[in-house]
């Protein structure tokens, strides 16, 4: 059921959380990101070095969480490290590169990465986040607004040919342009058919791009999916999903 899936984003953040109190990794948005989730202690936030946590895990869950986190992080960390092929003299493609979170819920990988390892190259990559339409709604609406850093505004733009989907930015200039966000927020059910999703991410206000170097991460995704649907979405990307070689997909 929709419920369910939804739910799932809540359940994320929360084992998330508690691998974050108990000192497995750092992140400092997670308890701004988990902020409003049941079970979520409210003394906790801000304290990622806090002991108490505020969502008591099997350490198992711990385990398993913390090497789901530092997988993704290791295959994102690897490919944005990949060196391009230079073979185009579009200077707009030249050195570009393209992340997409597919069941992206209140994952803070996007904000560990934009305040951290993509200074060096943050204009180069562009960051796309896919869920169900209700979790970009509030993602984009509030959850993100928490995460702001001091000395940062937080800005989104709703596009109105596709629905649910923004283009979302932090910059520390008021006065910066919201168009020139890398970082995109499209609201999809993985249920339905992936060539909807396709249509969504290569509309002019997100630009995706096929012929551009990608990694598709799906992170915890396909068990909530039904055979036919995984299948379908897998197929879709290997096919029509991406054109370049360097592309990457992992589950």
């Amino acid at each position: 059921s929709d419920r369910a899936v939804i739910s799932t984003a809540d359940d994320a953040v929360l084992a998330k959380l508690s691998c974050v109190e108990k000192g497995y990794y750092q992140d400092a948005f997670i308890h701004s990101m988990a902020k409003g989730v049941k079970g979520a202690n409210s003394s906790s936030y801000g304290s990622a070095g806090g002991s108490n946590c505020s969502s008591p895990m099997e350490p198992i869950i711990r385990k398993g969480t913390h090497a789901r986190v530092c997988s993704v992080d290791k295959a994102i960390s690897a490919f944005l490290s990949l060196q391009l092929k230079a073979d185009t003299s579009d200077v707009k493609v030249k050195g570009r590169r393209q992340v997409v979170i597919l069941g992206a819920g209140r994952d803070t990988t996007y904000l560990r990465y934009r305040f951290g390892r993509l200074k060096d190259f943050e204009d180069q990559v562009d960051w796309f986040e896919v869920d169900h339409p209700f979790v970009i709604e509030q993602k984009a609406h509030s959850w993100l607004c928490n995460c702001a850093p001091e000395g940062y505004n937080y800005k989104y733009e709703m596009n109105g040919a596709t629905g649910v989907s923004y283009r979302a930015s932090f910059s520390k200039q008021s006065e910066s342009d919201i168009t020139d966000s890398n970082y995109h927020l499209i609201g999809h059910d993985l249920r339905s058919p992936p060539s909807s999703l396709f249509e969504k991410l290569l509309d002019p206000f997100h630009g995706y791009d096929r012929s551009i170097p990608t990694i598709i991460v799906m992170e915890c995704v396909m068990m909530y999916l039904s055979d036919k649907a995984s299948w379908d979405l897998l197929r879709y990307i290997s096919s029509n999903g991406v054109e370049d070689t360097q592309s990457t997909k992992i589950e």
